[in-house]
């Protein structure tokens, strides 16, 4: 309690100061006494979260530095959302797409917390019209869906049923965090869906999500192929601000229908979420 108390007092004091105002001033913006406030400096008292909230609205503390005020005074930081910056995001997509295309032939796409695909790479098109055919092109286009439902990579998957768990999850975790209603009319569909039921029946334990999964796909009289894939994380704290992730396919043979020249010269080669 005393580091908690004493980093929040370095926190308050701190943002006080760069805001130009007074003890005596705050404490009547915040309806408290100046005896109150000068303890929350000093490190002898916490606020209540929503005192450090009121705190921070009446410094003008954007959403960052709300958060890292609360996780001082020992409490949960809220989810951010995403800033309003047509700019920044036309840049974000040049760098995602030059990202994507480098990763070719490797089955690469970027998704946001919820699994919704937000870019793919030519190399996960030409991969997934090959097992999955036109089921990529459906619209909201969700790595959870492309998993479990009965025409996504499910039907050719014989070992998907705790990925599932850790599937369902991951989601929910991220909507307790950062609630989404298209997200969440996703996990409800998914948590109803009889294919998903008897799926997750057949494991005995609740293993928590991984940044690294292994599906093996087996096709006809094709031979078992299988894949891990790899999710990374594109921010500084993956748990409350708002984040997208890459998922990368690597067969374990490392074998690929198509090398990238080829990929890029295949003109026939679309896909509404591919952007080069």
């Amino acid at each position: 309690m005393e580091r908690t108390t004493k980093v929040y007092s370095h926190f308050l004091r701190f943002w006080r100061q760069s805001s130009g105002i007074s003890q005596e001033a705050l404490s009547i913006e915040l309806d408290i006494s100046r005896k109150h406030l000068s303890f929350l400096e000093t490190g002898r008292s916490l606020p209540s979260r929503h005192l450090t909230l009121e705190i921070a609205k009446t410094l003008q503390l954007q959403d960052r530095d709300t958060n890292n005020l609360l996780i001082a005074a020992g409490y949960a930081p809220d989810a951010m959302s995403s800033p309003k910056n047509n700019r920044g995001d036309l840049w974000r997509k040049k760098a995602i797409t030059i990202m994507l295309k480098g990763l070719d032939p490797i089955p690469c796409f970027v998704r946001d917390r919820y699994g919704f695909i937000l870019a793919v790479n030519r190399g996960w098109v030409d991969y997934s019209y090959r097992w999955l055919g036109n089921f990529i092109f459906e619209s909201p286009l969700n790595i959870y869906q492309l998993l479990f439902d009965e025409r996504g990579w499910d039907q050719f998957s014989s070992d998907s049923g705790e990925l599932a768990r850790q599937g369902l999850a991951g989601l929910k975790q991220e909507l307790l965090l950062a609630p989404n209603m298209q997200g969440e009319r996703l996990y409800q569909a998914l948590l109803t869906s009889p294919l998903l039921q008897q799926k997750m029946s057949s494991c005995e334990q609740f293993d928590p999500p991984m940044n690294a999964y292994t599906l093996t796909l087996q096709k006809e009289d094709m031979a078992p192929q299988t894949n891990t894939a790899i999710v990374t994380t594109f921010t500084e704290d993956p748990v409350i601000e708002p984040r997208l992730l890459i998922e990368t396919w690597f067969p374990r043979n490392y074998s690929f229908p198509c090398n990238s020249q080829e990929l890029h010269k295949n003109t026939n080669l679309q896909h509404p979420l591919l952007y080069y």
